[in-house]
Parts: structure tokens; C-alpha cells; sequence
């Protein structure tokens, strides 16, 4: 059983997709064209935030791998931070860029197989988390806390966040009271996603239920 991530990050690869091909190029001052849209992925589960990213390797004795790591990229491993802080003050635990990619350059850039690592990890992940949890705790939902940390993530850059969950939050920062006295039973497991396009400033929130 997926819970619905499967489907999620299905959706959240199009996006990537749809980056890739569509970003325009725009010229610098030094004369070079750049394409850059980044994005992002973490998941809010239960009562905590989790970030998956690729952690640059230790270069080896002997082993150069230059200011760019990108030669290296098959040495990356994928790491999470985790916030557990979902309740006083959530925030974004790492630099933005070290939590998205620019897949702006195209289908075949490196950023864009950096950013298909880590959707291709996320499952494995996922699952782990899932069966390592406890059943009573299964009903919380801190979407509200994922929302401020990703405010927090895009305060300086501006940028395009989308929430994608499957019940209201009710537990942390931002928790809604139930109006209706009872909550049905719904997959526990939720995603968010940043976009952040070439110099535009924009910041939304989606919800679906």
C-alpha cells in the first residue's frame, strides 16, 4: 500500500518535467545564458517535517572533485534532516539549495538526476518511516508546520510552494479544530513541494482533501 505517495511523487516528477522544458533562458551580465527553476521536495508526517537530500561526498585522498560536485554525483548519498519541532517555531532545517535542484538546464542536466535520486529514493524511505512508527500516533497531521517552514525556506528568494495532503491539519502549528466532531480514517502521509523560477517572487499554499 502506497498511502499515496506513489501518486504524489508521480505528480511532483511531471512538475520536474515540465521545468525542464519550459523554463526560458535568460542572459547574464557577463554574456552567458542561464535556464534556472528549482525545486524541492519533503514530507510531513505525523509529528515531524522530513527533508531528503543528497550530501556532497568527502573527497578521497589523491581526489579532486572542484567547486562543483556534480563528476561526483554517483559517490552523493541521500541523507534526511529531520524537524521535530513541529509545534513552537518549525523551520527549514537546510539552505535551499542543498534541498533542490535547478532542473532549468534540461531533462539530461545533472541537477535533474540529482532530483530524480532523490524521488526515486523517496519510497524506500517512506516505507521505512512507516513501519517504524507508532499506529496511535497515525492520525496527526502538522501541515500547518510544513507550511511555516516553508515559509521560512523561501523567505529570501521568494518562490512557489504547493501542499498536498489527504486530511486537515490537527496537530502542531496551525492545527485546525475538527467542526464537525470526528475525522474518517485517511492515509497518514503528506508532501510538499518548492518552485522557485528565475528571479520571479511568489509564494502560494494549496490544500486538497
Amino acid at each position: 500500500k502506497s498511502h499515496g505517495w506513489l501518486e504524489a511523487l508521480s505528480a511532483i516528477r511531471e512538475v520536474g518535467r515540465g521545468l525542464s522544458a519550459m523554463t526560458p533562458r535568460r542572459e547574464e551580465e557577463d554574456g552567458k545564458f542561464v535556464s534556472e527553476a528549482r525545486i524541492g521536495v519533503f514530507a510531513f508526517y505525523q509529528d515531524m517535517l522530513v527533508f531528503p537530500y543528497l550530501k556532497r561526498p568527502n573527497p578521497r585522498p589523491g581526489v579532486d572533485v572542484g567547486p562543483d560536485w556534480e563528476e561526483a554525483e554517483g559517490d552523493a548519498e541521500l541523507e534526511v534532516a529531520v524537524v521535530s519541532d513541529v509545534a513552537e517555531d518549525p523551520f527549514c532545517p537546510l539552505p535551499l539549495h542543498l534541498w533542490t535542484h535547478n532542473v532549468g538546464d534540461g531533462p539530461d542536466s545533472i541537477e535533474r538526476k540529482h532530483f530524480d535520486r532523490v524521488l526515486d529514493s523517496f519510497s524506500e524511505l517512506m516505507e521505512k518511516l512507516l513501519s517504524e512508527s507508532p499506529k496511535e500516533r497515525s492520525t496527526r497531521n502538522c501541515g500547518g508546520a510544513a507550511l511555516a517552514a516553508l515559509a521560512d525556506a523561501l523567505h529570501d528568494s521568494g518562490g512557489r510552494a504547493t501542499l498536498i495532503t489527504a486530511r486537515r491539519p490537527n496537530h502542531g502549528l496551525g492545527a485546525l479544530r475538527d467542526r464537525e466532531g470526528h475525522q474518517a480514517a485517511l492515509p497518514p502521509l503528506q508532501y510538499t513541494f518548492a518552485e522557485q523560477r528565475g528571479g520571479q517572487r511568489q509564494q502560494q499554499g494549496q490544500s486538497r482533501r
